[in-house]
């Protein structure tokens, strides 16, 4: 798009570099400036026509009559102003579709803008209301979108399989060593080693070996040699409790159920399905409060 900017303010001051004594009064026609007038419609239109080969006919009929009000339309300051924030507007409309998944409905998007924008006097202060009350309902639809989400992949069958076999399992575990230990929150845990000194709290910042495994055994992450350092708050809540069991030098592995771990959402990027336990065998390196 900048070439094309750039190439129009150049057949720009090249037409304002033309201008010559042959030209007639603003109401009459000229040779010259007739050509340049077509010449200059017809390079933008090359241009355009390039950009948007794959407009229908019914879309060209669109452009073309969205084009032809900007250019008819009566110019000054203010109509420059609304044609250019109109387009802004539109632009985030396609932003909130695509990224937030969004659709904003444009005839109450521009009933809110004429309220406010007819008022008799607007201040600072009233330009904050109402960013504070756009970033609220925006922040509430996202939660309840969320929410939504997560309540229906709660109930999808893999969720539901998934919370099974982490019981079967766990079950299994605990007929076979008595040694296993479940927390309040249902944290399921296995101390080898308790360490030395104080435990780390919620927001200490600690340096960690692990190994991540799903349930059959398969690796999805690992520290390797060197360990991670991270804060515990920026962790999953049952990584996080299972840290804390242990102190400096200790180890243990932790069976993180789902609801501890990426919940009914999981991480399908990581491989992690919804509601799958997870399995860290875990070393506490370090702590650094």
């Amino acid at each position: 798009m900048k070439k094309i900017i750039f190439g129009l303010a150049a057949v720009a001051m090249l037409a304002m570099g033309s201008c010559s004594k042959e030209q007639t009064a603003a109401t009459g026609s000229n040779p010259l400036t007739d050509t340049i007038s077509t010449t200059f419609g017809q390079y933008v239109g090359a241009n355009l026509a390039m950009q948007c080969a794959d407009f229908t006919p019914e879309q060209k009929v669109e452009f073309l009559r969205a084009l032809q009000s900007t250019l008819t339309t009566p110019s000054g300051e203010a109509a420059e102003r609304g044609t250019m924030v109109g387009a802004q507007m539109l632009q985030t409309v396609q932003q909130f579709a695509s990224h937030d998944q969004i659709e904003i409905n444009r005839t109450a998007m521009l009933d809110g803008f004429k309220e406010v924008f007819n008022m008799d006097s607007v201040d600072y202060t009233t330009v904050m209301k109402y960013s504070n009350d756009f970033q609220t309902a925006r922040q509430s639809y996202l939660e309840q979108a969320q929410q939504a989400r997560a309540a229906e992949a709660a109930g999808s069958p893999e969720a539901i399989q998934n919370g099974r076999i982490a019981a079967d399992y766990i079950n299994n575990l605990k007929a076979q060593d008595s040694s296993v230990q479940t927390s309040t929150s249902g944290l399921v845990f296995k101390v080898e080693n308790p360490g030395q000194g104080d435990k780390p709290n919620a927001n200490s910042t600690v340096a960690v070996k692990y190994t991540g495994r799903h349930l059959n055994g398969e690796t999805f992450d690992a520290s390797g040699d060197t360990p991670a350092t991270f804060n515990l708050n920026g962790v999953v809540p049952g990584f996080r409790e299972g840290l804390m069991q242990i102190a400096k030098g200790g180890k243990a592995t932790l069976y993180i159920p789902g609801n501890l771990a990426y919940g009914p959402e999981g991480m399908p990027q990581a491989g992690i399905g919804p509601n799958e336990m997870l399995v860290f065998d875990v070393e506490l390196v370090d702590i650094n409060e």
